[in-house]
């Protein structure tokens, strides 16, 4: 309909990062990591040996969810993204939610979570 008017669509960017360009992403930069720990205070930033690498699904402002193989132990996280060996961004962050399930003919929990602030 939009050729019978002359006009050339446009797509149309998506504030959320799916997995496909997520994945996209990590494979350009192979050190870029995702990672997660559990916390007990979130003003604090675990040790790293703490983290454990996710999956990630998606990505927002305000939201992530990834896959992971073990379901958080507490509902309080810190996520960590970037390159470990530059400086890596820390945020808090509560899970909303956690299922369980077989992704990739594996079985993993897929968790959703709110960001709630840069450590």
């Amino acid at each position: 309909m939009t050729e019978e008017l002359g006009v050339e669509s446009e797509a149309v960017e998506s504030p959320c990062v799916d997995a496909e360009n997520v994945g996209g992403v990590r494979a350009e930069s192979r050190d870029i990591v995702f990672m997660m720990a559990a916390c007990q205070d979130p003003t604090q930033r675990p040790d790293l040996a703490d983290f454990v690498q996710v999956e990630p699904r998606n990505l927002s402002a305000t939201s992530i969810s990834f896959y992971c193989d073990d379901a958080p132990v507490t509902d309080s996280l810190v996520v960590l993204m970037g390159k470990l060996d530059a400086d890596p961004i820390y945020v808090s962050a509560v899970v909303t939610s956690c299922n369980e399930g077989f992704w990739d003919r594996k079985r993993r929990y897929l968790v959703g979570c709110e960001l709630t602030g840069r450590l």
